[in-house]
């Protein structure tokens, strides 16, 4: 059986899947994807602070106290994907190990395997938008164990945006103010003391918005740019937007350097919207998910 690994938008919960809130759009995504296998969906504690603007994100519910309280390194690719690698292996009893077993001649071959793990045998690892970052990251660390990387809207990273977002701290942070983990949880409290209405804590939520945002662009030239596994790219084009062109540009560079592993869709729309919610670009997603499933 196949696991679906999903990463959504960063400031989403796993419900972005179903319905986008902001545009009221529904989509059967997660529905037609729970008939292909077995679904994880990640959602970041540094997601979880919107839950304190319910007006601005009503997937987030602000009664619900689970862990919403992170840390800086919590947003650092590596302790990122290893929590989520974890939460597989406890949620499904999945293990994954090195074997030694003799050939025919004798010889002691390496291999690697799996087992107590229900069924399990391969991860598809699916990304949306920001969420991409670690999708990525997540797949190619864990190669072996995927049969394919699927990201939906890829965002453009380069050493440019976080330049442009480095210049703009001084917006959002006092110069007495060290950012630190101190200042995040002060923020995150702060933010769940004041009432929910948008207008009592938008300045704490923008401000945690701009350092978990920071914070991902820091890391940006540790993203793998050449794919070591089947890679499907679905680049989001907005319909005469000056970005297309370097957009088209970035995932084209990763494609060539991927050396065959990787496929590049282009879709062009009307008006901004998650990919997941149009419907062509959804069964395109859906075709190669069946065909990964079949390897």
């Amino acid at each position: 059986m196949t696991l679906f690994v999903l990463f959504p938008d960063i400031s989403h919960s796993k419900l972005i899947w179903q319905y986008d809130f902001e545009r009221k759009l529904s989509t059967d995504f997660l529905t037609k994807l729970e008939t292909k296998g077995q679904v994880y969906t990640f959602t970041s504690k540094f997601s979880r602070y919107q839950q304190f603007n319910k007006s601005k994100k009503p997937e987030f519910d602000k009664n619900d106290k689970e862990d919403f309280v992170f840390d800086l390194e919590d947003i650092k690719f590596d302790n990122l994907i290893k929590s989520v690698y974890d939460d597989i292996k406890s949620d499904y009893q999945y293990t994954y190990h090195e074997a030694q077993k003799r050939n025919d001649k004798g010889s002691l071959n390496t291999s690697k395997i799996n087992d107590n793990c229900n069924g399990i045998k391969k991860f598809i690892v699916i990304g949306l938008e920001q969420g991409c970052h670690y999708a990525n990251y997540f797949a190619n660390r864990y190669n072996e164990e995927c049969l394919g990387l699927i990201l939906i809207g890829n965002r453009r990273l380069t050493k440019d945006n976080f330049e442009k977002y480095e210049k703009q701290k001084h917006k959002f942070f006092k110069s007495e103010n060290k950012l630190d983990n101190d200042l995040v949880h002060n923020l995150v409290l702060t933010a769940e003391s004041k009432d929910e209405k948008l207008e009592d804590n938008l300045k704490e939520i923008d401000t945690l918005d701009f350092i978990v945002n920071l914070e991902l662009k820091k890391q940006y030239d540790n993203l793998p740019n050449k794919m070591m596994i089947k890679t499907f790219i679905f680049n989001r084009l907005i319909k005469n937007c000056k970005l297309n062109d370097k957009k088209i540009k970035y995932n084209n560079q990763i494609k060539l350097n991927s050396k065959g592993l990787t496929k590049l869709f282009n879709v062009y729309l009307d008006e901004w919207k998650y990919l997941i919610y149009d419907d062509d670009t959804k069964d395109d997603i859906f075709l190669i998910i069946d065909d990964l499933i079949k390897i």
